[in-house]
C-alpha cells in the first residue's frame, strides 16, 4: 500500500492547491485526485492560450507515487482537457509530457500547437 503523502508547505504546486504563491490562478477542473489549471503567466513569457497543467492533488513526487486511481482520474483528465483543446481552440496538435523534476510534485503539461504556428 503507498503511503498517503501529506502537502509539502515548501512545495509551490501543493501552494497553488491553497490558492497561494506565483502559481496560483484559475483552475479549469478539479476533482478529490486531480487539479487542472492554465499556465500562469509570468516574466519568462511561456504562457500562451492552450496551455495546461494536469497535476495530482495528493503531494506525490512522481508519477510512480500515485495509486491507480489517481493514475486513473489523471489519464482521463488528460484525455478530457485535450479533447476540449483541439475541438475549442481548432488545435493542429495536442501535446503532453511529463518533463523534469524542477518541482517534486507530479504535474503533466497538455499543450496545443497552433494552425499556423512554426515547427
Amino acid at each position: 500500500m503507498i503511503e498517503a503523502e501529506q502537502p509539502d508547505v515548501a512545495c509551490p504546486i501543493c501552494a497553488k492547491h491553497r490558492g497561494e504563491g506565483p502559481l496560483a490562478g484559475p483552475k479549469v477542473f478539479e476533482d478529490e485526485h486531480v487539479v487542472v489549471s492554465h499556465r500562469p503567466v509570468g516574466e519568462d513569457a511561456t504562457a500562451f492560450l492552450g496551455y495546461l497543467f494536469v497535476e495530482s492533488r495528493r503531494h506525490v513526487p512522481s508519477l510512480d507515487g500515485l495509486t491507480d486511481t489517481e493514475a486513473s482520474a489523471i489519464g482521463l483528465a488528460v484525455r478530457r482537457v485535450a479533447r476540449g483543446l483541439r475541438v475549442e481552440l481548432d488545435a493542429e496538435f495536442v501535446y503532453s509530457a511529463i518533463v523534469g523534476r524542477g518541482v517534486a510534485h507530479f504535474h503533466q503539461h497538455v499543450f496545443v500547437h497552433h494552425p499556423g504556428t512554426p515547427a
